[in-house]
């Protein structure tokens, strides 16, 4: 199971340069009180996105390749259960962001759904196998159920908000992204 655990260890730690490479592109592009990016600054902001993409995609291969190994027959949900609930949460979302609050459809939405399931998906197989106890884990489910509601409403606020309160407001999901990740990491290697 160690493998595992610093496979999952590896792969959140990517998540997390992948929020922060996502939050210096926000700041760079964003940020109201930086004139358009030019030369230089521009030509890291552009590699701090493509860096983030890149850094998502191996953090998310690595967990679940972790994951697939994993395979707890003890978890609570099965894995493809909880991504079923999570392409249901998606479309739900969709539909009541866009249709009942005229929220603009972005990318966002589908990120921020597709990382809360996988992450449910890990703390799930870390209880079934046994490397976290129930406490950890569900301390840790309310801490991702936290972060996500706030990480809507900021979605959703977003549109309504004076340039520097929005440039902050769509900062708050990369901090709490950089922040659970981190957690993670912190807690895996203390076990």
């Amino acid at each position: 199971m160690g493998s595992n655990v610093h496979l999952l260890i590896r792969g959140h730690a990517a998540l997390a340069a992948c929020f922060v490479l996502y939050l210096f592109w926000w700041w760079v592009f964003f940020c109201p009180r930086i004139e358009k990016p030019m030369g230089l600054l521009r030509g890291a902001g552009v590699a701090s996105i493509a860096g983030a993409g890149i850094c998502g995609i191996v953090g998310v291969v690595i967990c679940l390749s972790a994951l697939s190994a994993m395979q707890s027959k003890a978890c609570i949900v099965q894995p493809w259960q909880i991504a079923v609930g999570g392409v249901i949460a998606y479309l739900v979302l969709l539909f009541i962001t866009s249709s009942l609050f005229k929220r603009q459809v972005t990318s966002e939405l589908m990120i921020m759904t597709a990382w809360v399931t996988l992450e449910l998906v890990v703390l799930d197989q870390l209880l079934g196998s046994g490397v976290l106890g129930s406490g950890a884990v569900t301390a840790l489910a309310i801490v991702l159920v936290v972060l996500f509601a706030v990480s809507i409403v900021c979605y959703l606020r977003f549109y309504h908000l004076a340039p520097q309160a929005a440039f902050a407001c769509g900062a708050i999901p990369l901090v709490l992204g950089i922040s659970y990740a981190l957690v993670i990491v912190l807690t895996l290697m203390a076990r």
